[in-house]
Parts: C-alpha cells; structure tokens; sequence
C-alpha cells in the first residue's frame, strides 16, 4: 500500500512516500534541465533523485529500512531513456545498489529524438519500483512498493528573431500555451543562422560573429569553439537541411574563414572538415540524403557541392552559375526524374537543377511561377518543397510534377520563415512578426511574435516535471 504526496516548489517537484507498516518516508524530487553527462539547461534532460527518509535512521523502535531494487518504467513516450533502458541514465548506481536510511540517489531520464507533432504536451507517467528490506533486525521479510509521478513532453516551434543592425537575438516559443512571450538569446554580435539538435541534448544553436550560442529552458549559454571559427557565417545539420523530420541529426556544420566545420552534439565539440573553399563566404546551404554538403556564396549565384570524404574532400561548382542573389535552398526527399531535386529561391523566381548531381555542366529550369521574388524554401518529408515571397505569395512543388507550383492562400505579408512539421503535418510560416499555420490549401494566424523580424524557425521538444 503507498500514499503519495506531490508538491511542486518551482522546477522542483517532490514525492513523499510512506509505507505501511514500515516508517521509511521516501522523497523523489526532479531538476529540469540537468543531464547525467553534466550539461543544465537542457530542454531534453530531467534529473531525479530519491532520497530515503532524509530523516536519517530512527530510533530502534520505529526504525526504517534500506531500499533495493529499483527500477524505473515509463508510459506515455517512446522516445525517452531511461535507467532501464540505457545504463548512462544511471551513473551513480541507483538501480543497482541499496539505498540506506537517511541516502539519497540521482538518476536521469532523456528525449533522444522528437516524436510529436507541435503545440501537443504529452504527460509521461513516471513508475518507480523497490524493495524496503524489512527483515533487518528481524523485523520480516521484505516488501515491494511503488510510487509514480508524472513528466511532460513539449513540443515547440522556436522562433529566433533579431531587430536589423542589432546584436541581439530573442526567441519566442509556440507550443500547447500559445506563444509564450519572449526571452533573450545572446546580446553580443549580430546572429547569422540557427539549428537544432534533436539526438543529444534539445539545445537550439545559434551562429553568431562571435562564435555559437546555445539556447536551452530560457538560458543563452555560449557554446564551445574550435580555432579559426569564431565568425561563423552559417549553421546547419546533416539531414537535408532546412527539413524537419523524425530523422534525428547527430551533426552540425558551420562555415568560417573559407572552411567548413562538423559540430557533434553529443560530445558538444568541432572538428575541421574542409579547408580553402571556392568563396570564404557562405551563406546558403542544403545536405544532400548522400552526405554531401550544398553551399551558394554570398551574394551570388553559383552553387557548389562540397565532399568531406577522404582525398576528394573539397568544394566543386554544382550546374552553372544563375542569374542574381541566391535567397536559399531545399532539396526534395523524393528526386524527380531528369532533375537533382535542388531547388533555389532567387528574387527573379525558383528554379530546379535539371541533370545528374554532382555535375559542372547542369542547368536551372525556372518552375511555373514567373519571375516572382522567392525568399525562404523548406521542404517536408513527403516529397514537397514550400516557398514563400512577398506579398503573402507561397507556394509548394511536389515531386510529381517539379516545376509546377500549387498556392496556399491566407497571408498577407512579406514571407521571411517557413519550415515543416512531419508529426503533425502542418506548414509554419512567418510574414513580418506574424505567426501562421498552414495546410496544403490554406493559412491561420496564430498570432503576433514581437517587434523584431524573424530570421529563422525551428522544431524541438523540452522534458520537463
């Protein structure tokens, strides 16, 4: 028999547990933020410790017992770690060893990819099993127990914003409560381009002219640096980037004085990868589902396709170089035939690759919306690339038909955002500081973001007590 107390004390919640016939009070409180690898403010890491009677042992007459056997077992998620089914969540021992009168015991629980659609908050029941060793002294046989408490999963659309000229970046959250109001990012350099890591930790990174900053539970934080990239022209991650799907990256790259760089999430450290790139400056960039990284150079518009494999590593012109400012890049998950499936925002329309990738020699075949102005592309995992200009123009191309484009209604506005939500199957979009839901016909507004123009969405899940 169990009786449970929860009381919540900030982003600390605490369970106390009595026993019947034994006088064991058994409390489990919870930190948000705090990982078994010493990382804090991690949108994807909740630490848990229990502590048996913080009391310490009583008098022989009402004495109580050590614990033993714990194990802990989850429902409501199925993409959380836990001790019992990675022993990293358990570095202190917690299942494995008794825990004595008056100890106490930190275990953790971890997301370590995304699974839900955004704007939903999942309660995740928490169960934890024991044994109180009541026969100490001879006092019986042991006893099974159990207590519960119970998490939240988050999903959220994180919006980066940053007012032009300024050094500053803030983020606005949309999830299950609506937009959440703003918080500050970083305040010392001008932001370039954001990405998220799905797989380690939930942080959302930003690129900035004084290196990356990373962003977790309301925190800017700055993140580490390798030598020579502290002024970071991009960020972006190794599925076909600007995608958002259940595919969790485990990498991120970055370009900085004619080089590339990998960032690896879960040691949270940069490796240089190819050096004396065709132009220093990139801003523009896709990779490819064969690893193969995608970049366009500032101000202008010729692509180049980069290896980073072995001999060969390097960056060669990919097709023929456009007319005007390349504005940004998506590649389709499904290649059309006779195309690449690289499409290219420019302000005098969107174009395919037309050929076999990899080659100098292809061309750009304009798709079927004229010489419109295309600023931002994004692609979903079903085959469409999106795009959005000005005066609330945009438009998607599905794989089917590569330089046809269909229109969705409901904007007004100069596009600048747009990314896609595979779990729930909804285009977000962004038209000065107005936030929208989109389907394949049509859009809502959510409502207003804040003063400044948005430079950049994205997708990522906080665990949380």
């Amino acid at each position: 028999m169990t009786k449970n107390m929860l009381r919540v004390l900030g982003s600390v919640s605490i369970i106390l547990l009595t026993g019947c016939s034994v006088n064991n009070n058994l409390t489990f409180s919870t930190q948000n933020g705090n990982c078994p690898g010493g990382q804090t403010n991690a949108p994807y890491c909740l630490a848990v410790t229990v502590q048996n009677n913080g009391g310490g042992q009583n008098y022989v007459s009402s004495t109580n017992y050590p614990i033993s056997g714990l194990t802990v077992s989850v429902t409501g998620a199925s993409n959380l770690l836990t001790p019992s089914s990675n022993s990293s969540m358990d570095p202190n021992g917690c299942t494995t060893n008794s825990l004595n009168p008056g100890s106490l015991c930190t275990f953790y629980l971890q997301l370590d990819q995304e699974a839900n659609a955004v704007a939903t908050s999942l309660p995740i029941t928490v169960t934890l099993n024991y044994s109180i060793n009541t026969n100490l002294f001879g006092a019986g046989t042991g006893s099974n127990y159990s207590s519960q408490f119970t998490a939240h999963e988050t999903t959220n659309l994180y919006v980066v914003q940053s007012p032009n000229g300024s050094n500053q970046a803030y983020v606005n959250i949309y999830n299950s409560g609506g937009i959440n109001g703003i918080s500050t990012m970083e305040s010392q350099s001008a932001p370039v381009s954001i990405a998220m890591d799905t797989s380690s930790f939930g942080y959302l990174y930003l690129a900035t002219g004084s290196g990356l900053w990373s962003y977790g539970n309301g925190n800017g934080m700055q993140a580490s640096s390798e030598s020579g990239a502290t002024n970071m022209n991009n960020i972006f991650t190794n599925q076909s980037s600007p995608l958002e799907s259940a595919t969790s990256p485990t990498t991120m790259y970055g370009t900085s004085g004619g080089q590339i760089y990998q960032y690896t999430f879960s040691s949270q450290s940069w490796s240089s990868l190819v050096t004396g790139l065709t132009n220093a400056a990139t801003n523009i960039n896709a990779v490819s589902p064969t690893g193969i990284i995608f970049l366009t150079a500032i101000n202008g518009g010729q692509v180049y396709s980069c290896s980073t494999g072995g001999s060969s590593s390097g960056c060669v012109n990919e097709g023929v170089s456009l007319s005007g400012t390349v504005n940004d890049m998506a590649i389709l998950t499904s290649t059309p035939t006779g195309f690449t499936g690289i499409y290219v925002a420019t302000n005098g329309g969107l174009f395919a690759e037309s050929g076999t990738a990899y080659a100098t020699t292809n061309t750009w075949s304009q798709v079927n919306l004229g010489n419109l102005q295309v600023n931002v592309l994004t692609a979903d995992g079903v085959g469409n690339i999106y795009a959005g200009g000005n005066n609330g123009n945009l438009w998607y191309v599905n794989s089917t038909a590569p330089l046809v484009v269909n229109v969705i209604n409901g904007i007004s506005g100069n596009i600048n955002s747009l990314v896609y939500d595979n779990f729930g199957g909804i285009l977000y979009a962004t038209a000065g500081n107005q936030l929208y839901s989109c389907t394949m016909s049509t859009c809502t507004l959510l409502g207003t973001l804040g003063t400044s123009s948005v430079m950049g969405m994205t997708i990522g899940s906080s665990l949380t007590n």
